[in-house]
């Protein structure tokens, strides 16, 4: 194979591994786009969470002001005879009100903060395997690089005369006039 035909074949590599340094930058803008819409959704969940929030506490103020409006009328109605009664039977169904609502609420919170976290961890996971990936690409072009380069060294230095095989068989070096093995 001659000399040219070397640097030409080299030549033609740093181009293609230029072409795949591009493509993997444009993956990586790519990659840092999805994370940035990634994080804008996981912020309008959050205010979706909230707004569902907000509204289960009004409906739970409407259910809760009915009861009371329900518990002053069967309070006024019994007032002759089961008063009492009637009023205990009224705070028990607001007390069971109450507790149904903050039981409802915090279910609601635990799933809407396990579905946050759940979203966090799946991008954080995901940016971390694109740069572990990019970061091996970017090790693998440095090391065809500097195969390139040994090699760009190796021609030239037979070029100039300065390699050759030794007599004895194996790969010499002219340094300081004389020839040294180099493959010992």
């Amino acid at each position: 194979m001659s000399m040219e035909t070397q640097i030409d074949e080299v030549r033609a590599l740093a181009v293609k591994l230029a072409a795949v340094t591009d493509r993997i930058e444009g993956r990586l803008v790519q990659v840092s786009e999805a994370n940035s819409a990634a994080s804008q959704a996981m912020v309008l969940a959050a205010r979706q969470a909230g707004q569902v929030a907000d509204d289960l506490t009004r409906n739970a103020l409407a259910q809760f002001q009915a009861v009371a409006r329900q518990a002053a009328t069967e309070g006024l109605r019994g007032a002759a005879g089961g008063y009492e009664q009637g009023l205990g039977a009224s705070a028990q169904r607001v007390a069971d009100a109450a507790a149904q609502l903050e039981t409802r609420m915090h279910r609601l919170s635990a799933t809407l903060w396990a579905m946050a976290w759940k979203a966090f961890a799946a991008i954080s996971l995901a940016s971390l395997v694109v740069i572990g990936v990019a970061g091996y690409v970017a090790w693998q072009a440095q090391m065809r690089m500097n195969e390139a380069q040994w090699f760009e060294e190796i021609n030239a230095a037979r070029a100039t005369g300065k390699l050759a095989r030794c007599p004895e068989g194996g790969l010499c070096v002219m340094a300081s006039k004389r020839w040294v093995r180099v493959d010992n």
